[in-house]
């Protein structure tokens, strides 16, 4: 059945791991791969969720000395809201993060851990940041004047009814897609990710022709008769030997590619 599903609940990840990798795998090893970045965790959302549009933006030269993002800020639209629902990933840049070490200690040893400084969580959808919203004020009234378009009226509730939340809502779970922890078994079983594309024609002669360049640098003919091992002698030297044929082959292929690049 784990084909068939698109995400696992935090305990079924953990479950599914001690299968794939034959020793036992705690909810709190999950979190825990999840905030060391080596495992992509997430969040289901069973119904349209408010949120704000957010931005990473440069920091600018006077605020350089408060840089939360590494090089860059967090600009929030506040003027405007839109609904997701599904599954979002946590980027894990800002009070997402705290929440996800809070449940990694609650996991640990079944401490609850008072969560303090707030801040904002995101979620990501299709490499977008959303900042999550909740409802406020619920009965304060909005000025407003009868000549405002239905789009300022719909701004200004945005404005002054939503604000960031601090806390996951209640319909929405922790979770690990399922392709997400298929990439955490390949790269622990050694499984690249993506093929190595083979060398393209070009690509080779480009190579050949670098070859020959650093050959006639060295005052080293690749077409004399015992470069092979002068060359094979040298890549021992630095630690990486590569035997006499191999060289061969490669160089036996030089005359060809210097004389595709010169036409």
């Amino acid at each position: 059945m784990f084909k068939l599903k698109d995400w696992l609940t935090v305990p079924n990840a953990a479950k599914h791991l001690t299968i794939v990798f034959g020793e036992e795998v705690t909810e709190a090893d999950v979190f825990r791969l999840a905030l060391d970045r080596k495992l992509r965790i997430s969040i289901y959302l069973s119904k349209p969720t408010v949120v704000k549009l957010a931005e990473k933006i440069p920091i600018p030269i006077e605020l350089e000395q408060h840089i939360k993002y590494g090089n860059s800020m967090l600009c929030t639209k506040l003027d405007e809201i839109t609904f997701l629902e599904g599954i979002l990933d946590l980027p894990l840049i800002d009070y997402e993060r705290s929440i996800v070490e809070a449940e990694y200690y609650r996991a640990l040893n079944g401490s609850a851990i008072e969560l303090t400084g707030g801040g904002s969580i995101l979620v990501e959808q299709n490499g977008q940041l959303f900042e999550l919203q909740v409802y406020v004020n619920q009965f304060r009234s909005i000025e407003c004047n009868v000549d405002d378009s239905q789009e300022q009226l719909l701004k200004n509730i945005a404005v002054n009814n939503y604000c960031e939340a601090q806390s996951l809502p209640e319909h929405g779970t922790l979770i690990v897609r399922t392709d997400a922890l298929r990439e955490l078994e390949d790269s622990i079983n050694g499984a690249p990710g993506h093929a190595e594309k083979p060398l393209s024609t070009t690509e080779r002669h480009t190579l050949l022709t670098i070859i020959a360049a650093l050959c006639e640098y060295s005052a080293i003919s690749h077409q004399e008769r015992g470069v092979a091992a002068q060359i094979a002698r040298l890549t021992e030297e630095i630690g990486v030997p590569v035997s006499d044929d191999a060289i061969r082959k490669v160089l036996d292929k030089i005359p060809n590619a210097l004389e595709a690049r010169r036409k």
